[in-house]
């Protein structure tokens, strides 16, 4: 879920006099200190984002390795031969 940053300011960061965003840096320091936040706040929603797709990507990689590894243990008939098939929790 991207979103833009200067429309996450925008929407934290409001102009007293309903006028509408003006380009440049703002003098209010409350005003600043939002869209700080807006900012911050952002970055951290990617940074989660971007963990949750890593973990997915770890955990698909998991369930292949281990169907790859109980597939070479099974014989023609489907048996399980050996001692390779392993279950970890």
């Amino acid at each position: 879920m991207a979103m833009d940053i200067s429309s996450a300011v925008n929407g934290v960061v409001s102009d007293p006099n309903n006028n509408a965003p003006t380009t440049g840096k703002a003098n209010d320091p409350v005003a600043v200190r939002r869209a700080e936040e807006a900012a911050a706040a952002l970055k951290a929603e990617q940074r989660r984002l971007e963990e949750i797709q890593a973990d997915e990507t770890r955990a698909e990689n998991a369930r292949q390795e281990r169907n790859r590894r109980e597939q070479a243990s099974r014989n023609a008939t489907g048996e399980i031969i050996g001692t390779t098939v392993n279950s970890v929790a």
